[in-house]
């Protein structure tokens, strides 16, 4: 019997990470990468005229820096803290993250989009 792959938008995924499942990166109709809920985390390339987006779920507290593999300048940081809010939205531009630095409480979630053709990835470290 063959077996064929499920492919999963980023609100189904995203609702995956929201009840801890696993947090995954979705490539629009493409696939999807799935990802540990631990470090370090990696988003694979991330480029389309589309909205493509990667979520990845923090359980500790923490700073935590990431980059672009393919740009140097794009540095960002999410903040895990006690308090804080439940996600956070982060837009991938051109050459920049934004927001570049953002908090979240422990067991939230960031979720980077991008609409940009230029290749990107969420890397940590």
């Amino acid at each position: 019997m063959q077996r064929k792959f499920v492919l999963f938008r980023w609100p189904i995924v995203l609702l995956l990470a929201l009840a801890g499942v696993m947090a995954a990166c979705s490539k629009s109709d493409k696939g999807t990468n799935p990802m540990p809920t631990t470090e370090p985390f990696e988003s694979g390339d991330l480029a389309s005229n589309a909205a493509k987006t990667f979520v990845h779920i923090f359980n500790t507290s923490g700073s935590f820096g990431y980059r672009c593999r393919h740009h140097s300048s794009m540095t960002g940081t999410i903040v895990v803290t006690a308090g804080a809010g439940d996600s956070v939205v982060v837009s991938i531009g051109d050459l920049f993250f934004n927001p570049s630095s953002a908090t979240i409480k422990p067991g939230g979630y960031a979720r980077w989009i991008t609409g940009t053709t230029t290749l990107h990835t969420v890397t940590r470290p």
